[in-house]
């Protein structure tokens, strides 16, 4: 695979130059899958753990009107304005989400009810972004194993 990764180096790929934001609810694999792409795409695309999204569905559920969430509007607008802007929403079934908690012993600290509350925020916001024509992957994590996760992410960013 790494000897694709190169020669796919060498080829225009817009996501070179585009911010890749992983988001979704916690234990959806954010930062497993974020780690292992970056690795796997021998760090030819900028991917990061939450972004803007995330942020601004943390400041509605927890309906803080003081949270600096313009500020993080404003530059993700900046960013889609630019075509810099690129979103994988990770996915789960909520039984998996608390199971995931369970599993690795730590504290869920939101109710089911919460989690889908929070499950639909994400989707509005990702709805408007595809509306604006920002790339969006959405990946159900429970539903694939993590190589192929990771597969599908570097086809999907043009790495492979």
């Amino acid at each position: 695979m790494q000897s694709t990764i190169r020669e796919n180096w060498r080829i225009e790929n817009p996501f070179r130059r585009k911010l890749v934001f992983f988001e979704g609810l916690d234990k959806t694999g954010k930062t497993l899958l974020c780690r292992r792409v970056r690795f796997e795409g021998l760090h030819t695309v900028n991917f990061y753990e939450r972004g803007f999204v995330g942020r601004a569905v943390f400041a509605e559920f927890r309906r803080e009107k003081d949270f600096p969430i313009d500020d993080w509007l404003l530059m993700e607008d900046i960013l889609i304005g630019k075509g810099m802007y690129a979103v994988i929403w990770l996915r789960a079934k909520i039984e998996t989400i608390v199971q995931r908690h369970f599993d690795a012993g730590e504290f869920l600290e939101f109710s089911i009810e919460e989690l889908v509350e929070q499950e639909d925020l994400y989707a509005q916001h990702i709805r408007s972004l595809k509306e604006e024509k920002v790339p969006v992957l959405v990946l159900q994590t429970d539903a694939l194993s993590e190589k192929d996760c990771v597969k599908e992410i570097l086809k999907w960013t043009g790495i492979i």
